[in-house]
């Protein structure tokens, strides 16, 4: 699931989630450094994604972010056990697709190049062809220098890193989720939680969200701004169980996981810190059959 991004036009948006215990989400540190491959897996993923080449629906689908140290060209490569696919998005603009391959050389290799500019953020988005998933592993290489120099496009302002010791403080007393829906307000001013999908200076909202049984919970967020929704199994600086910016529109957010017993902490913040207002939550809980 995926990195920080919405998706090319007609494609719907991408569910980035960190790896929980029963193995339903994806793992932290999901960004690529030049030549260093890392591994990964489809298996039981969601379909959030559909590229432009050889993806239908059906397949689940993982999302990476790729911010170059250095303009130039770069190759992308896929080498999955399964019929595997990738596409690039970017830059900065997570709905623009740059390039897409389903074979190369063979099913179950992968390959795209493009010359990328230096600090801008792309997203890596591993498919497979129809319903085919597996585990792959994935290498950006630079094959060259940028041809013609090019403008580095704005730098973003540093982000204070997250303060445990308020964000426990806000925990201890956060409202408590209850199954079904709730309104709420983000306030620009309020605001102490880094959210790990993309988070600015901008205001958050922080709620308890308390688990009796083992139940696969869905929580779903309708707001009036570019929303995001973060999912921990501990206040601060988590884990994290699953993160998403955009569902559907960037005014909707959606994060699903397996979940025992236990109090778990819901954050609902924004994309831009200019951006606040009145929200909505819902929450699901699926019992039985889970697996636990």
């Amino acid at each position: 699931m995926a990195s920080i991004v919405a998706l090319a036009a007609g494609c719907s948006p991408l569910l980035y989630a960190l790896f929980s215990a029963g193995g339903d989400d994806e793992g932290p540190g999901r960004n690529l450094v030049v030549g260093q491959s890392v591994d990964g897996s489809t298996d039981d993923d969601q379909d959030t994604v559909t590229l432009s080449c050889g993806s239908p629906e059906g397949a689940g689908d993982e999302s990476w972010t790729f911010v170059p140290p250095s303009a130039g060209t770069y190759r992308v490569t896929v080498n999955g056990q399964y019929d595997c696919a990738v596409g690039l998005f970017g830059p900065d603009d997570d709905r623009h697709e740059i390039a897409c391959n389903d074979d190369t050389g063979g099913n179950n290799l992968s390959q795209v190049s493009s010359e990328l500019e230096a600090g801008r953020r792309y997203a890596v988005v591993v498919d497979g062809y129809r319903s085919n998933e597996g585990a792959y592993r994935l290498t950006v290489e630079l094959l060259g220098p940028a041809a013609t120099p090019q403008v580095p496009g704005p730098q973003a302002p540093p982000v204070v890193p997250e303060d445990p010791a308020a964000m426990q403080a806000r925990c201890a007393a956060a409202p408590q989720l209850a199954v079904g829906t709730t309104s709420g307000t983000l306030e620009r001013t309020t605001a102490t939680a880094r959210t790990s999908c993309a988070s600015g200076p901008g205001g958050d909202v922080v709620y308890q969200l308390q688990v009796q049984v083992p139940a696969r919970v869905t929580i779903k967020l309708d707001a009036t701004f570019d929303g995001i929704l973060e999912l921990r199994s501990g206040c601060s600086p988590g884990p994290v169980l699953a993160c998403n910016d955009d569902t559907g529109d960037a005014l909707h957010s959606m994060v699903s996981a397996n979940l025992g017993p236990g109090t778990y902490y819901v954050i609902v913040d924004t994309y831009n810190e200019r951006l606040a207002g009145p929200f909505s939550i819902q929450v699901l809980m699926e019992t039985g059959g889970m697996g636990f």
